[in-house]
């Protein structure tokens, strides 16, 4: 990386700052000094890493990026549906500006659009003082927000910060391919605060709930009811049930019953790329209901088909709250209540990392917990040993 200043014809001065990968930067100044100090002062600001103004690359679109890297790599991840949708929303709102238009104005801007706070909360203020008091957002981000103003729905703070998440995965992705460092550069997309983290769920079935759902499904011999009943049974994510699941890797013995899952979002590193799910006698009875065939997906319905009717029964049933996703938490609590290890509770539901299951997903209600601390203990020894 060097820096040069050389005269021009007309008596001006042109300072130049060249760094590898990156295109040269310069300037025009009517004297010497001026175009030295201006060269030490940006030479200085990329050696400690501050963001170097790219030309032409600077002027790529965002809509161009996201396009690129939707292509690229979200057919290999295992978040590609919910990336295509955040990908409509970010190009969308963001689609026709550059990259160097990212600015942190804009970006705070984005967010407070899709929080519904629009303008954000005022310096030192609360966010539901006048308009007046509030940021003064100058112009891409003033328009962004004006024309923010016009989306009709919102979204938690949790939401937002998977868009922004993703945003810079596709940022710094392409940045790479085509030789630019702009995350090591201080891009400012790299330096905004991200929205905060929503708090983990604790939804369970409350008492009487599932039976009220199987009843608002009008019998549990349906697709609907036969799937939650899987869920339940087995622990596995939706998409694992409704877009993985096929009769060729079913495992029906006497005494055990296994599905074999070749896609699924954490793979069992000891298996080659998928797991194996346990499975209950209930399980089994259910899947003998469907009708074991030799091959085909065991359950022939989308995922997001499945959510809706799961939400239009819950609806029925007149239950708030609940999602199809929290059987799987449901599932492994059941697990943990009945005395499961935490290693084996986490070889049934498939998870990656303990944590994740034990600060997500455990939910152990205090009543079972009593329940087992007033049962009477043996007092002989021999019987405590039995008992243990």
């Amino acid at each position: 990386m060097a820096f040069k200043v050389r005269p021009r014809r007309n008596g001006k001065f042109q300072a130049t700052v060249e760094a590898p990968g990156f295109p040269p930067v310069s300037g025009t100044f009517p004297d010497e000094g001026s175009a030295r100090s201006w060269a030490i002062a940006t030479h200085t600001t990329v050696l400690s890493g501050g963001f170097l103004p790219l030309k032409p690359k600077a002027r790529a679109l965002v809509k161009v990026v996201l396009a690129e890297y939707e292509k690229c790599e979200l057919p290999a991840q295992a978040s590609e549906m919910s990336s295509r949708s955040r990908i409509k929303t970010l190009t969308r709102l963001l689609g026709d500006l550059t990259l160097a238009d990212l600015t942190v104005e804009t970006l705070e801007a984005f967010k407070c659009i899709r929080m519904g706070t629009v303008h954000g909360p005022a310096r030192g203020g609360k966010p539901d003082q006048p308009r007046e008091t509030r940021y003064r957002l100058k112009g891409r981000a003033k328009r962004l927000v004006e024309a923010g103003e016009k989306e009709k729905s919102t979204v938690s703070s949790q939401s937002c910060r998977h868009e922004v998440m993703l945003l810079q995965r596709a940022v710094r992705w392409w940045s790479y391919k085509h030789g630019l460092a702009l995350e090591k550069r201080g891009h400012p997309l790299f330096d905004v605060k991200l929205p905060a983290k929503s708090l983990p769920r604790e939804r369970r079935f409350e008492v009487g709930e599932e039976a009220r759902l199987f009843a608002a499904i009008d019998d549990d011999k349906t697709l609907l009811g036969r799937a939650v009943t899987l869920l339940l049974e087995s622990g596995m994510r939706r998409s694992e049930l409704a877009g993985a699941a096929r009769w060729e890797n079913l495992v029906i013995d006497d005494d055990y019953a296994v599905l074999w899952l070749p896609e699924t979002k954490h793979p069992d590193p000891t298996v080659a790329n998928g797991r194996f799910v346990a499975l209950s006698p209930r399980a089994v009875a259910v899947l003998r209901e469907l009708g074991i065939k030799q091959e085909g997906l065991i359950l022939p319905i989308k995922p997001d088909s499945l959510t809706q009717s799961f939400g239009r029964a819950r609806e029925r049933a007149g239950i708030k709250g609940l999602r199809l996703q929290d059987t799987r938490r449901e599932a492994a609590s059941r697990k943990a209540e009945e005395g499961w290890s935490l290693p084996m509770t986490q070889a049934f539901t498939g998870h990656k990392d303990p944590r994740v299951l034990a600060g997500v997903y455990l939910r152990l209600r205090a009543t079972m917990l009593s329940r087992r601390m007033h049962v009477k203990r043996p007092t002989d020894r021999a019987s405590q040993d039995a008992w243990d």
